[in-house]
Order: structure tokens, then sequence, then C-alpha cells
């Protein structure tokens, strides 16, 4: 898949240091080799760097967060299959969802709950789920990661409780984060 070539001017400096570093775009590049079908819906999304991504190589994203100044940001990549959607995504019929450093952003367990579900309930029937979070004992609780896991436990009994079923859980950008690849459960 191709690589984010573009980077508007919008992004502040620091953010598009963070895309640089080599442990970024492991993770950025385990979730687009994990990516399936054309929809994908990416939820906290973020400076949108792995939307864009996705978009440049063709596939129709559509991006969402709860901070509706980063609207703007999406916009300024320019990609016509590129597309803001408001808070909270309704619906949807997504053959990917992404909900990528976001769960640690979280303090309220059934929020994280309620947040998984609106997730599963985006996913078409065959949809996949691409889920990202710290790597239990790497990282240090600070004002941006107040939910940081202790154990895998924690995260995988949350996406059980939301209705997934795991496929897959791997350390991902020198094992400093998880990917969990799962499925709505049956």
């Amino acid at each position: 898949m191709a690589r984010l070539s573009i980077m508007p001017d919008i992004v502040p400096a620091i953010n598009q240091a963070w895309l640089l570093n080599a442990n970024s775009r492991g993770r950025i590049n385990a979730v687009i080799e994990a990516v399936r079908g054309p929809r994908v819906l990416d939820v906290g999304c973020g400076w949108g760097f792995v939307a864009a991504t996705l978009a440049a190589a063709g596939l129709a994203v559509d991006a969402t967060d709860t901070n509706e100044a980063l609207r703007e940001v999406i916009l300024a990549y320019g990609l016509p299959n590129l597309r803001w959607t408001p808070w909270p995504p309704v619906g949807g019929d997504y053959d990917t969802v992404l909900f990528l450093e976001v769960w640690e952003h979280v303090a309220d367990m059934l929020e994280r709950i309620a947040l998984l579900e609106l997730c599963r309930n985006a996913m078409s029937q065959a949809g996949r789920f691409l889920f990202s979070v710290p790597t239990p004992g790497r990282w240090t609780p600070n004002a941006e990661h107040v939910n940081l896991p202790v154990s895998s436990r924690a995260y995988l009994d949350e996406l059980g409780a939301a209705g997934f079923s795991v496929m897959s859980h791997e350390p991902v950008g020198n094992g400093y984060w998880n990917l969990v690849i799962a499925k709505g459960a049956p």
C-alpha cells in the first residue's frame, strides 16, 4: 500500500516528526497491512495520518474525532476520498473500523465499552476491527494517557463485553503498542 507522501501545513511540526519516527511508522504499517475492504472508518482519527495514508492508497475513508477542530486538518489533506464524519458516527457498513490509540485516553470503563459498541455497530457483517493500545508495562501515565493497561486482560475483557471476538493480538512498533484484530461476535 502507498505511503503517505503529503502533509498539510496545518499539522504542527512536532506531529509531523512523530510520523517520521520508526516506532510510529511500524505501527502505521501494521495497521495498513491489516485493513480489509474499500470502506474504512477511523474513530478518534487525531491528526489523520492513518486515515490520509489509506485514502492516498485509494480506500474510501471517513474520519471522526470528538475534537471538532481536527475537521480542518482532515480537509487540509485535500483527498477526495477522505471525508470528515461528525461525532458520533451513526451506523455504517464499514469493511474496517479503526480505534487506534484511543482506549488509553478514556478513563471511564463504561464509556470505553460504549465507544467499542459504537465501533462494532458501524461495521459490516464481515467487517474487521483494528484496535491499538499501549503495551502493558511499557508506558508511564501522564495527563493524556489516563488509562494505561496493567495487563492485556483489561482491554481484551472490554472488547468481549462490547461484542467483539479477537482474531489476533500482537505487539507492533518496536513492541510499545499492541494491535488487536477483531470481528463482531456472531
